[in-house]
C-alpha cells in the first residue's frame, strides 16, 4: 500500500466516523477499536463505586478505610487474573475487550459489598448500574451517536435552512385536524384532568408508535438510497477522501460487499436519529405555536367554562387592554396536541416517498454518497487483503 492510499484509507475511515457510520471501517469492532480506550474511565469507575459500597455502617472509620482498600486489592487483583488467562502481563491494559473483561466489569464491584458486610442490596443495585451504564457506553460509542447527531443537526439546518422553513412546510399537513381538535371542550377537559405524570405516558405512546412506524419502513428507505453502477459511484466519491483509491483499483471489479447487519443497523440508527430530530423540531413548533395562539384566542373565561373550574393561572399579563394568561391547562393541552402533531408527521413522512424527497433530500444525497465511498474503500482495501493472502512468505536463513 502507498503512503498516499494508506493516507487515504484512514482519511476516510475518519470520514466514516464524523458521520455517524464507523460501522463502516473494515473490521471495525467496538470492543477492539472503542472500549480498550474506555480502559481508564472504566478503572475509574471502579476506585469510586468500591469507595462508596465497601464502608459499611457498623464499621468505624478505620475499619471502613480497611474495606475500601480491600476492595481495591480484590478488584486490582481480578483483573491481573483475567490479564493472565488472556495470556497478557499481569498489569497491562487490555488491547480488546471480550466478555471475561464485561463480566468482571459489571460483577466485580458487586462483590465488594458482599465481601464486606453482606449488603446485597448495594451489590445488587451496583451491578444493574454497571450493567446500565455499560450498555449506554457500547451504544454510544460502537455507533458514534455524538459524531452522528452532530452531522445530522449539521445536515437538518443546512437542509432546511431554518427551523421557520421546516414548520412553514410541515403546518399545513396536520393544522386542519389538529386545529379543530385545540378549540374543542372535550380536549381541554380531557387534558385539564390529566396529571403531568399520565400526560407524559400518554405523550410517551404516541412517540412510541411513531418510533415503530418510522423503525418498520426503514429498511425500504434505505434499499432506495443506493447508487447501482460504478460510474455513478466513482463520481459520488470523486470529492470525498476515497478519491485517490480509484486509480488503485482494478478493472474487474463486480459488485461491493453486501451491507452486513451491523452496517444495517448503523445505516437506520442514522435515518432514525435524522427522522427523530426532525420530528423533534416539528413538534416544539407546533407546541410554541399552539401556546401562542391559546395565550391570545383562548382567555381564562373561556377556559374557565369549559373545564368548569378556574384554570391554574402561571402567569397573568395584559395585552390592548385584554387581560391574558399562560396556565397550566394550556400548557397541558399544548404537550397533548404537540405529541399528536409529532405522530402524525412521522407517519406523514415514513409513508410517502415525496415527502422524503422534501424533507430528507440533503440526508439521502450525503447517505448515498457513504454508500458509494463505502463501496469503493472497500473494494480497494479486500483487493490489499488478497494480495497480501497471496503473497508467499519468506522465511530468512539462520
Amino acid at each position: 500500500m502507498s503512503p498516499d492510499a494508506a493516507q487515504a484509507t484512514k482519511a476516510t475511515e475518519t470520514w466514516f466516523i464524523r458521520r455517524g457510520l464507523p460501522h463502516f471501517v473494515f473490521q471495525y469492532a467496538a470492543t477492539r477499536n472503542v472500549l480498550p480506550r474506555l480502559v481508564p474511565l472504566v478503572a475509574l469507575v471502579f476506585v469510586l463505586e468500591v469507595a462508596v459500597v465497601a464502608p459499611n455502617r457498623r464499621y468505624s472509620a478505620l475499619g471502613s478505610a480497611a474495606a475500601v482498600l480491600g476492595g481495591l486489592a480484590v478488584l486490582v487483583g481480578v483483573w491481573a487474573l483475567v490479564n493472565v488467562l488472556r495470556g497478557r502481563h499481569a498489569l497491562r491494559l487490555p488491547h480488546e475487550i471480550g466478555l471475561l473483561e464485561v463480566v468482571v466489569f459489571v460483577v466485580g464491584p458487586s462483590v465488594v459489598p458482599l465481601a464486606f458486610g453482606g449488603q446485597w442490596r448495594s451489590a445488587l443495585a451496583t451491578g444493574a448500574i454497571n450493567a446500565a451504564l455499560l450498555v449506554s457506553v457500547v451504544l454510544v460509542t460502537s455507533y458514534g451517536l455524538v459524531p452522528m447527531t452532530r452531522w445530522v443537526v449539521e445536515q437538518g439546518v443546512h437542509q432546511a435552512r431554518s427551523v421557520t422553513g421546516v414548520l412553514v412546510r410541515a403546518l399545513p399537513l396536520m393544522f386542519l385536524i389538529v386545529i379543530v381538535v385545540f378549540v374543542n371542550t372535550e380536549a381541554w377537559q380531557v387534558a385539564s384532568d390529566l396529571h403531568w405524570p399520565v400526560l407524559g405516558i400518554v405523550c410517551g405512546l404516541f412517540l412510541m408508535v411513531g418510533a415503530v412506524f418510522a423503525f418498520i419502513r426503514g429498511p425500504g428507505q434505505i434499499g432506495e438510497i443506493e447508487a447501482g453502477t460504478w460510474a455513478e459511484r466513482f463520481d459520488l466519491a470523486s470529492d470525498s477522501p476515497a478519491a485517490p483509491l480509484v486509480e488503485h483499483l482494478g478493472a474487474d471489479l463486480g459488485e461491493p460487499p453486501r451491507l452486513s447487519r451491523r452496517e444495517w443497523r448503523n445505516v437506520l440508527l442514522v435515518v432514525l436519529v435524522s427522522e427523530g430530530i426532525l420530528v423533534a423540531v416539528v413538534g416544539l413548533g407546533m407546541f410554541a405555536f399552539f401556546v401562542v395562539l391559546g395565550v391570545f384566542a383562548i382567555t381564562p373565561g373561556v377556559i374557565e367554562t369549559w373545564i368548569g373550574r378556574a384554570p391554574d393561572l402561571l402567569w397573568s399579563f395584559r395585552v390592548f387592554g385584554e387581560d391574558l394568561a399562560i396556565t397550566g391547562e394550556l400548557l397541558k393541552v399544548c404537550t397533548f396536541l404537540a405529541a399528536f402533531s409529532a405522530l402524525q408527521f412521522t407517519v406523514s413522512l415514513v409513508s410517502s416517498g415525496d415527502q422524503q424527497e422534501e424533507y430528507l433530500h440533503q440526508l439521502r444525497d450525503e447517505l448515498r454518497d457513504a454508500f458509494a465511498v463505502r463501496a469503493v474503500y472497500l473494494v480497494y482495501v479486500l483487493e490489499g487483503v488478497r494480495e497480501s493472502e497471496r503473497t508467499p512468505t519468506t522465511i530468512s536463513p539462520t
